[in-house]
């Protein structure tokens, strides 16, 4: 690369080791120079510019800071990154480094194109220690070489070039230069705002105007960034020489992109990219507070629709001029997840395979990365495969909940009760829970089962998803209903209005919600669950500031809003009205003291005249002084040769205390090794001690054990007596549930009538609903009327500037003379300044010649002073060096004595070793004999239940049916709702579980486990008899 510059004429400047020409001009853009000087400081000052450095990232305070420095700007190019290793790279545009870093650290030979100076000059403090990045200042237009690339980004920078590239279309003169760089098969990777990007209809302003609509409504101008449409954009790359272009849609947009969706993913039916897209829209950093619509309620509608490339809110583009396909045909979608630990960042791809079902790919970016999890509470571990799931996640059904207007908090309780309720059916499958609060302690590894991570299918049944995360110690259900409202409440861009009244933030709100299920929370309760969330915030992430604030309003849109923004406008209008009159009356005040300001200039004049006939006398003193220090100078001359010979003499004995001081600091610290190894010794001797306890505790619990063994074998016996005495008892209550039965019959009817009077109560509501919609059609019309009151505004703002621009007119003439009277004064100033300038630096001149004389006289008594001083000095250090050769003797003799003690304390270690081997084998014969007394229970218990099968079989096979629907544990309308599937086909709940349930392990109802049932009583499933009816006719 470096030869291609040079015989380019570009050459490298040794201090910034940019690559410039002599002629180099910036071209007029930046983000301030606070903003980037402040940017500049944080990265030369780093010790670590890696793109995942955590120096970095801490330094992520606010918009530019976080465009610039941030690790998640390098998502829009990962999916390439398999084709980068190698490949020599241009990039466009490099800003501050942040792409250029990844590129670098990927293996390619990047050429980094920046047309500022100072932000090239941050690119290569950035990339400070990769080799393979070459940073150039100059503009794209005058780069002209012959050099072929495999790979040209454009991220960011096709936008601009309206105000940077020349010709009629500068699009078109940017994109064929491209072109003429580029090797055959070489690809344009392109990223860029869609000019009808969804979120810009909701309100968000436009990036680069700041105004909102101002794309949408097609407001650019000749000389300003200009962003396009697909189709805009795809016609500009055809026209340019671009036969195959793949559009992508990075979410939220393509600065900081979380999910990446393929065209492919859009138009296959089996994938739903809508749980990718809603869930990253409040992640835009750069989305305002109160937006026109919810997009998070929009965007399924608009990938229904299949216009979902068409509104992304960016485009990233791979552009060919050949027919070469560049992605993979499989990848559906990319997902990333980089707001963690360096270690714990990873990537998710959703495929789909050759068999034509979808799978789910994850990888850890950073694979050699180590984690500092290891003896610590928090586990990680990631699934590198599983199966996609179609379905809809549970946190859906949150958003449905609260973007709309009118939610209330009994909503949101009922959807919590029924999280809890999935939440207990995924980790307690084989301890069922009757009742959860909020101190029900759950399963370590459900600190991930957030909504977000819990999938519903089309038939109900949930499942859990993204499972990384596993805490130590068990945790209770009220902080995991804290740490997902938390996670939720990130996902919301903005609230409808609550029917309930609470106050709105997010302590309001979970106080609220723990009083609506019934759970008494205080706030120092609430701020426990805060404190936990932080530190697992903080071993995951490295930030305690990605928990949301407590005290942090929720954010809430609606046309009240909009009418208030209005309002304000008009105010502002009105303010800008009398600002203009007060600036009328400024102007006329002016004009009458520029005039007061002309009769000073004589005055000026004589005053000149004065000080030249006084700088003259204080040349003359100046000489004087000058001949007196050069004496001066020579006499210092001679005493520094002398202290220079003194101080050599001092240096050669300091070297001398420095060897002597490194000997005994190497001696030092073999001493340290050798008490730090005495100490190991000494806990493995304890550790062996208490090992050798265990040992002898558990052959004592082993006797124990023995004997209770010995015991069950009786009980057995007489249980199996028990049972014959129950089997008749049955018979009797089968027929009292014959009369419950008859009961229930009677009850079912009583709900039919209720649910007739229900219906009848319906529709009072709907008159209700029609009362809002004629409410919402006034406030349009209020609207409406606010606007023509704006217009009015405006047209008065009009006629005032008019008026103002005739009285500047008038102004100018006047100001014109001013200047020029002004400009006269400025001179004569500058010339009286000049001549006071001199005066003063004459009389500061000979001050200071009469201080040399002064000084010299005395520097040369302190040298005289430093002489005596040194040979002390030198009598000082030699007595140092005694006595270090002292104190390295008993250094020396310490070693001796350690070496002693380890030799004795090795002895024990091997004492307690040959212990322990001889417990060990008495350990082993103990359990050969408990494996022998289970052997003798498992055999008679085999024998007594063989008496008893054929006369149990038959009485079950007689009528299963009966015994099953008349069971307390069998619940129908609990099994229909449990098993859709079931009720889809219209089957009778009990047939079906008799027949076909209990073999596929279905539970009867919600409080009789099949699966455990047959996992402590194996001996049923080899009879084949149902579990329901071995359990009601043996133990009932």
């Amino acid at each position: 690369m470096n030869p291609l510059l040079s015989n380019l004429g570009y050459s490298l400047d040794p201090n910034t080791r940019i690559w410039l020409k002599a002629d180099c001009e910036s071209i007029a853009y930046n983000d301030g120079d606070e903003v980037e000087n402040r940017i500049a400081a944080v990265i030369s000052k780093a010790q670590d510019v890696s793109l995942f450095s955590p120096e970095l990232k801490k330094h992520c305070v606010d918009w530019p800071s976080l465009y610039h420095l941030s690790a998640s700007r390098a998502n829009i190019l990962r999916p390439f990154q398999n084709i980068l290793p190698g490949s020599d790279v241009l990039e466009i545009g490099s800003g501050c480094g942040a792409i250029t870093r990844y590129l670098g650290e990927c293996g390619a030979n990047v050429l980094a194109l920046e047309g500022t100076l100072r932000r090239a000059v941050i690119t290569r403090a950035r990339t400070r220690d990769l080799n393979n990045v070459a940073v150039v200042c100059e503009q794209f237009h005058k780069f002209v070489g012959h050099e072929k690339f495999d790979v040209i980004t454009l991220i960011g920078v096709l936008e601009y070039a309206n105000l940077f590239m020349p010709g009629e279309c500068p699009v078109q003169s940017m994109l064929q230069h491209v072109k003429s760089m580029l090797k055959p098969e070489g690809r344009l990777i392109i990223a860029i705002e869609n000019q009808l990007g969804l979120k810009y209809f909701a309100g968000a302003p436009e990036d680069h105007h700041g105004q909102p609509l101002y794309g949408i409504e097609g407001r650019y101008k000749g000389k300003q960034p200009t962003t396009y449409g697909r189709h805009t954009l795809n016609n500009h790359l055809h026209q340019a020489g671009f036969i195959e272009n793949e559009f992508f849609a990075p979410f939220p947009d393509y600065k900081l992109p979380l999910s990446i969706i393929t065209q492919r993913g859009f138009s296959n039916q089996e994938f739903d990219p809508g749980m990718l897209v809603t869930h990253g829209v409040r992640a835009d950093p750069q989305l305002p507070p109160h937006l026109f619509f919810s997009p998070e309620l929009v965007w399924p509608v608009v990938l229904k629709n299949e216009l979902g490339l068409d509104l992304a809110n960016s485009f990233l583009i791979v552009a060919q001029t050949s027919k070469t396909k560049l992605s993979s045909s499989e990848i559906l979608a990319y997902h990333y997840s980089t707001h963690r630990a360096k270690p714990f960042c990873k990537e998710t791809l959703f495929l789909n395979t050759k068999k034509g079902n979808i799978e789910v790919q994850c990888k850890l970016l950073e694979s050699d990365a180590v984690s500092d999890l290891k003896d610590q509470a928090l586990s990680h571990s990631l699934q590198e495969k599983a199966v996609y799931i179609k379905g809809k996640l549970l946190s859906c059904d949150f958003i449905d909940i609260v973007v709309r207007d009118g939610w209330s908090i009994k909503e949101v309780s009922l959807y919590f009760k029924k999280y809890l309720f999935i939440l207990a059916s995924l980790t307690l499958k084989n301890k069922p829970i009757n009742k959860i609060n909020i101190d029900t302690l759950l399963p370590g590894n459900s600190i991930d089962l957030i909504p977000q991570n819990i999938i519903i299918a089309p038939n109900g049944k949930p499942s859990a998803i993204d499972q990384e995360w596993s805490w130590e110690y068990p945790i209770p259900a009220g902080f995991l209903i804290f740490r997902s409202v938390l996670m939720l409440n990130n996902i919301i861009s903005c609230y409808g209005k609550a029917q309930s009244a609470f106050p709105n933030t997010l302590l309001g709100l979970f106080l609220a919600l723990y009083k609506e299920m019934g759970y008494e929370v205080g706030e120092d309760k609430i701020h426990s669950y805060y404190e936990l969330e932080s530190l697992f915030q903080c071993k995951v992430a490295q930030d305690k500031t990605a928990v949301s604030n407590l005290s942090s309003p929720l954010r809430f849109s609606n046309w009240n809003y909009v009418i208030t923004d209005y309002t304000k406008h008009i105010q502002s209008l009105e303010k800008a009205i009398t600002d203009k009159d007060n600036h009328i009356k400024n102007l006329e005040h002016i004009l009458e003291e520029a005039d007061k300001h002309i009769h000073v200039l004589e005055d000026k004049d004589r005053h000149i005249c004065n000080l030249e006939h006084m700088l003259k006398e204080k040349e003359n003193q100046i000489e004087i002084l000058k001949h007196v220090i050069v004496d001066k100078d020579r006499h210092i001359g001679n005493i520094e040769y002398m202290l220079e010979e003194k101080e050599n003499h001092v240096a050669t004995l300091e070297h001398v205390i420095a060897d002597k001081d490194r000997h005994i600091g190497n001696i030092e610290y073999i001493l340290e090794e050798k008490k730090n190894h005495v100490v190991t010794l000494e806990h493995v001797i304890a550790d062996k001690d208490r090992h050798i306890g265990n040992i002898e505790y558990l052959l004592e619990e082993k006797k124990n054990h023995v004997v209770t063994l010995e015991h069950v074998i009786a009980d057995k016996d007489r249980h199996i007596g028990n049972i014959e005495h129950l089997l008749e008892e049955k018979e009797n209550y089968v027929a009292t549930l014959e009369h419950v039965v008859a009961d229930k019959d009677r009850h079912i009817g009583n709900i039919e009538h209720l649910l007739e009077e229900k219906e009848n109560h319906v529709s009072p509501l709907e008159h209700v609903v029609a009362d809002k919609d004629r409410h919402i059609e006034n406030i349009e019309y209020m609207l409406v009327e606010k606007e023509n009151h704006i217009e009015t505004m405006a047209r008065m703002v009009v006629d005032k500037d008019r008026h103002i621009e005739n009285i500047e007119y008038m102004l100018v003439e006047k100001e014109n003379h001013i200047e020029t009277m002004a400009r006269m004064v400025a001179d004569k100033d500058r010339h009286i300044e000049n001549i006071e300038y001199m005066l003063v630096e004459k009389e500061n001149y000979i001050e200071t010649m009469a201080r040399m004389v002064v000084d010299k006289d005395r520097h040369i008594e302190n040298i005289e002073y430093m002489l005596v001083e040194k040979e002390n000095h030198i009598e000082a250090m030699a007595r140092m060096v005694a006595d270090k050769d002292r104190h390295i003797e008993n250094i020396e003799y310490m070693l001796v004595e350690n070496q002693n003690c380890f030799e004795t304390i090795e002895r024990m270690v091997a004492d307690k070793e040959k212990h322990i081997r001889n417990l060990e084998i008495l350990f082993s014969s103990k359990n050969k004999k408990i494996l022998f007394l289970e052997q003798t229970i498992r055999s008679l218990k085999n024998k007594k239940i063989h008496q008893l099968t054929r006369r149990v079989r038959k009485k079950i096979l007689r009528n299963p049916l009966k015994i099953c629907s008349r069971s307390v544990f069998f619940d129908e309308n609990w099994y229909l709702d449990h098993y859709p599937d079931v009720k889809a086909a219209g089957l009778d709940p009990v047939i079906h579980y008799v027949k076909y349930g209990a073999a596929e392990k279905r539970d009867p109802g919600p409080n009789f486990s099949t699966a455990f049932y047959i996992e402590e009583n194996p001996e049923v499933e080899r009879m084949r008899i149902n579990p329901l009816v071995h359990f009601e006719v043996h133990f009932s």
